[in-house]
Parts: C-alpha cells; structure tokens; sequence
C-alpha cells in the first residue's frame, strides 16, 4: 500500500485549497519513494504526503509534510528539489496542500 495514503482525503484539504494562506514550497523528499514496491494502481486519485520546506510570504519557512495527489507524483512531475505553490493553514501549520495542477507542474519541468 501507499506510504501516507488517504483514499478520499482528510477533510480540511477543500477548506485550505480555497482559503489558505498562499506560501513557496520546496519539495525535500522525493516523492517516488511513495511509489517504490507498486507495480500499477487502478482506482481514486488518492492523497499522498510529501516533506517540504514552506515558505510564506513575511514569515519564517518551516518544514511540513505537503499533501500532493498520486497523480501528480505517478507521471514523474513532482521531484525533490522542485518549487511548486502551496495553502497552508495559519493556524494549523501541519496543514499544507500542493495546489499546482499537473500542467503547471510539467511546465516547471519542462523550464528546466
């Protein structure tokens, strides 16, 4: 199974995708390591975690762990290294979620 896996998401990722405070975030861990011993997954677009630093505007960075989905991590679009833009919660900081759509992802990787 996925390391980190929500088959439908915790709750309060639709709340911070529309009202989190906007913020930079640096991917830390590599996000195929999620995948590594899975040989092909049919099924929901599931929620996965990834380690980043996230930057705020006028804040200090901290590290958290990202909410990305399978989908953004299965056709190699997010790797370790990359900067991607993310919501956070304010008042709960553990509340990160990648908000980049796979297009926008590939286009980072494409500016490479």
């Amino acid at each position: 199974m996925f390391k980190g896996m929500f088959s439908f998401g915790p709750g309060w990722i639709k709340d911070v995708q529309a009202k989190g405070q906007p913020a930079k975030a640096v991917v830390i861990s590599e996000p195929k390591d999620n995948m590594k011993g899975v040989k092909g997954y049919e099924g929901r677009d599931m929620w996965l975690e990834v380690t980043a630093r996230i930057e705020p505007e006028g804040a200090a960075p901290f590290e958290a762990k990202m909410k990305c989905q399978l989908s953004q991590i299965v056709f190699g679009m997010l790797e370790a290294g990359m900067t991607v833009n993310a919501r956070y919660d304010a008042a709960h900081p553990d509340r990160v979620v990648l908000v980049d759509d796979q297009q926008t992802l590939l286009h980072y990787r494409i500016k490479k």
